[in-house]
């Protein structure tokens, strides 16, 4: 089995993959993000991914361009969370799941 067969097999179970959000989805996202931001002793890499997370979801950017200006790894993958949860390629769960300690 290769990658593709196998992702397509456990997506589901692993919590991978969504379907494409509606917009209220989107903006109910961003504001949780904003409220976990706000809420939560996040490092700042964290916080810095986030805060452009939210910006790509408030602007419905799908791709990942700009985020590779983003200081550092972590930043940049945590942007690419809302990306692609705006695609449908992760999961609400996912996209908000990053814990402190990370």
């Amino acid at each position: 089995m290769d990658a593709k067969e196998y992702f397509e097999k456990y997506h589901k179970l692993l919590d991978l993959r969504s379907g494409v959000p509606s917009e209220e989805d989107i903006d109910s996202a961003a504001d949780e993000v904003e409220s976990k931001i706000s809420s939560q002793s996040l490092p700042d890499q964290v916080i810095i991914g986030y805060r452009a997370g939210v910006r790509l979801l408030r602007a419905r950017k799908k791709d990942y361009a700009g985020i590779g200006v983003l200081p550092s790894l972590r930043a940049r993958a945590v942007a690419m969370l809302a990306v692609d949860y705006m695609n449908g390629l992760c999961s609400r769960r996912n996209l908000l799941g990053i814990k402190p300690e990370i």
